[in-house]
């Protein structure tokens, strides 16, 4: 499954890529949402004994199968997603113009009362490009400080009347934003873990706009203060997830290989680990 294998004195050394683990095929690599990152194994610091293993984990491992999801010509319908489960048939029922005339009066107003809507979901990057102009890409990223971004963005179109004369009522763009931090605590000790501490979660982008492409600003207002207000409270869960790396936990699957991982250490570079 190795791109390129290297025999030295020392060492082995092989080099993986997501087309060479079978992960996505080739023709679905998209060079725009990759990075040419410049990657080396660390060296051992006087007070570590020689290493068995070490393996480097870049961006683009994770960034190269999302571009693939993010080149699917794919919507997804709400009102699908929600006749899936018969559990879920009121909500069906509160998809209408009325329903969004509660928090938006203007909507309400424009397209009349009790017409059944649609919410269509579109992740493609082409879809919030053509909306956005520039726009970055759904992806993960990190510093050589173990600050890491997850940027994700979403799609939508508001259908009314999607089983009659169906027409477009609202175009929306929205951008998630995850940040926070990783870092190796008690380094020395016997006790050394991982961390991975989630920090904030924004909305930096949300835009709403009609089939001509005017932007509704009230309408945008309106809904980022609420979605804000919910993501302000989802903040408040967040926990450090903790991971032991001296006093590893090997799987049984590992151990069935024949290999017992000890004294486990990551080291944080820019792009990779």
């Amino acid at each position: 499954m190795a791109e390129r294998i290297e025999f030295a004195d020392s060492y082995i050394e092989y080099e993986f890529s997501p087309v060479s683990m079978k992960l996505i095929p080739e023709k679905k690599l998209y060079n725009e949402f990759i990075k040419a990152i410049k990657t080396e194994f660390a060296p051992n610091e006087e007070s570590e004994d020689p290493s068995a293993l070490q393996l480097i984990v870049d961006e683009n491992l994770i960034n190269s199968v999302i571009g693939m999801f993010l080149k699917l010509d794919t919507t997804y319908s709400l009102r699908e997603l929600l006749a899936l489960d018969p559990r879920l048939i009121v909500m069906r029922q509160l998809l209408t113009t009325t329903t969004i005339g509660m928090a938006i009066p203007q909507f309400k107003e424009q397209f009349g009362d009790n017409k059944p809507i649609d919410i269509v979901f579109d992740p493609s990057h082409s879809f919030m490009v053509e909306g956005l102009g520039s726009v970055s890409p759904t992806s993960v990223t990190i510093d050589a400080n173990g600050n890491f971004n997850v940027g994700a963005n979403l799609g939508a179109q508001i259908i009314i009347d999607p089983k009659g004369e169906s027409s477009l009522g609202r175009a929306i763009y929205v951008q998630f934003q995850l940040k926070g931090k990783m870092f190796v605590a008690d380094q020395h000790q016997d006790n050394r873990t991982l961390v991975i501490l989630p920090k904030s979660l924004s909305m930096p982008v949300f835009k709403v706009k009609t089939p001509d492409g005017e932007e509704q600003f009230m309408e945008q207002m309106l809904v980022q203060s609420m979605i804000g207000f919910q993501l302000d409270n989802l903040k408040k869960q967040f926990k450090p997830a903790i991971i032991p790396l001296k006093k590893f936990n090997n799987p049984r699957e590992l151990q069935c290989l024949g290999f017992n991982l000890t004294n486990v250490n990551v080291k944080i570079n820019k792009h990779f680990l």
